[in-house]
């Protein structure tokens, strides 16, 4: 339905011939495509949005663009320039909107998790947790705690790592995020997995694989959920599995 409701907002605006309004309705249409996890379509939405706001005075709007093409630069693995806008986001809306301040926070958290400065990504999870008490929000908070999950599994601390995802992820899950869902199952896989506990770790890259069948969702560092099922069933002999895997693989790949 927000999609319907967005296609009346932009020929509603488009009539008004006033370029917030435009900008703003393209906008809306982007980030209801981004929900759905169909970035090209939200890109160029966002590109749209852009060519229109920039033709205004509307700070609030412009950072809302910068923001929201800083997580399709994220998804595509461009994450310095993601870093760039959201630090321009961050300066903004810490003094007009918390909410906005702190998914911010969190994005930049995620980057550089993804650079590999994992001591900068715990310093700005932790002062997204602080923040968002501070300012009477915490509706991060389990964001910045999955997060910090992550980072846990890149420094080593896999039981660290689990204890943080598993306390994150029924939030997320009931907030109907699939993505994170997903991303937050495969890190505790990966950090059973690398305690040699292959049984425990097999029971999440199944959940992730669940999370692909039913919503198509994959990213680039979730492939390798399907090259450790091939792995493990590889090592046991079981063809059947090894070649049903393969296939998964090379569908998620196409992807």
């Amino acid at each position: 339905l927000k999609l319907i409701y967005a296609d009346s907002m932009i020929y509603t605006a488009e009539k008004s011939h006033d370029n917030v309004l435009i900008g703003s309705a393209y906008l809306s249409k982007g980030i209801a495509y981004y929900a759905q996890k169909k970035y090209k379509l939200a890109l160029d939405n966002y590109l749209i949005a852009d060519k229109f706001i920039s033709q205004t005075t509307d700070d609030y709007l412009t950072y809302k663009v910068k923001y929201n093409i800083a997580q399709i630069k994220f998804y595509l693995g461009f994450y310095d320039e993601s870093v760039s806008l959201l630090i321009e986001c961050i300066e903004y809306f810490k003094d007009s909107d918390t909410r906005a301040y702190l998914n911010s926070l969190h994005s930049l958290s995620l980057c550089y998790n993804k650079i590999g400065n994992y001591g900068m990504s715990s310093e700005i999870n932790q002062r997204g947790i602080e923040d968002g008490i501070k300012m009477g929000n915490d509706e991060m908070k389990n964001y910045f705690i999955h997060s910090e999950g992550i980072n846990q599994y890149f420094k080593n601390n896999y039981a660290f790592a689990i204890q943080k995802l598993k306390h994150s992820i029924p939030f997320i899950k009931k907030n109907k995020d699939f993505a994170n869902e997903s991303i937050g199952y495969f890190y505790i896989g990966k950090s059973y997995w690398s305690l040699h506990n292959q049984e425990a770790a097999l029971v999440y890259f199944r959940k992730v694989d669940a999370i692909f069948e039913d919503k198509n969702y994959i990213r680039s560092d979730l492939l390798e959920n399907y090259e450790l099922l091939i792995k493990y069933y590889k090592s046991k002999k079981d063809l059947h599995q090894e070649l049903y895997y393969i296939e998964k693989l090379l569908k998620a790949d196409s992807i």
